[in-house]
């Protein structure tokens, strides 16, 4: 699996991570993280050593400033709307080499709310990244629910935006 905070769009390589945030969340569900343990807690690997790692799923996160100040920047969390999110996911599976990656090639390239890797309502991100290391496995897991939920218990607000994206079923 590899995680890419998306801010900078495809054509900038941006930081992945290895013992914090996502790097833990894959840790935690027993899944191959293609991240290096030289990266540390988070880093820059190489456009090559992705391709050369051929990740199974990739996520892909963002959040909600480089609405305006990137046009290709991932986009996720509170305000974004599905369609901005799904068509800036779509321009990173478009980068020289990514057709051939096994995520790509089988539909496992996903998007979260980068802010969900360090908050208290983690449980849902960690639910997600165990579905998207284990489509089959947590097939009935809904980690978009049980974000709400906990806003619901928890918080005096109801969060609206897109939190977390899956790829449409073929």
């Amino acid at each position: 699996m590899y995680v890419e905070f998306g801010r900078g769009g495809p054509a900038e390589q941006g930081m992945t991570f290895f013992s914090s945030m996502w790097g833990s969340m894959i840790s935690l569900v027993g899944a191959e993280n293609v991240a290096p343990a030289e990266i540390g807690k988070w880093g820059t690997l190489a456009a090559e050593k992705v391709l050369a790692a051929k990740p199974d799923a990739i996520i892909i996160t963002g959040r909600e400033t480089e609405l305006k100040k990137n046009q290709d920047g991932m986009v996720m969390g509170f305000g974004i709307e599905k369609a901005e999110a799904e068509r800036r996911l779509n321009a990173f599976k478009h980068r020289a080499g990514w057709a051939e990656l096994p995520a790509v090639k089988n539909n496992r390239v996903y998007a979260a709310y980068h802010a969900n890797s360090r908050t208290l309502s983690d449980s849902a991100s960690v639910q997600f990244v165990a579905k998207a290391a284990y489509p089959d496995l947590f097939k009935d897991l809904d980690p978009q629910q049980t974000y709400l939920n906990f806003y619901k218990n928890y918080l005096p607000v109801t969060p609206e935006g897109t939190i977390y994206l899956f790829p449409e079923t073929k």
